[in-house]
C-alpha cells in the first residue's frame, strides 16, 4: 500500500489532478479538508479504473484573485 500526504492551496486557481489507467487494480485518492473530513474519492467503485483528469476547485465565494 502507498499512503501519501500533502496540501493544496486552492486560492489562487483550481488543481488538476490526473490518475492513470490502472487497468482494473485497485486504487484510491481520498479528498480531505483540513480536519481530515473526507469529501470525495477519485478511483474505485467512485470513478472507475480508466483514469482521468479532475479538477479541484476552491467553494464558491472563497476563492481569491490576487489585486491586478
Amino acid at each position: 500500500m502507498l499512503y501519501g500526504f500533502g496540501f493544496l492551496d486552492l486560492r489562487q486557481e483550481p488543481i488538476i489532478l490526473t490518475a492513470p489507467d490502472s487497468h482494473g487494480l485497485y486504487y484510491m485518492v481520498e479528498i480531505v479538508d483540513m480536519w481530515t473530513n473526507a469529501f470525495a474519492y477519485i478511483g474505485g467503485k467512485t470513478t472507475g479504473y480508466k483514469g482521468g483528469k479532475f479538477a479541484l476547485v476552491a467553494p464558491a465565494g472563497k476563492a481569491r484573485c490576487p489585486p491586478a
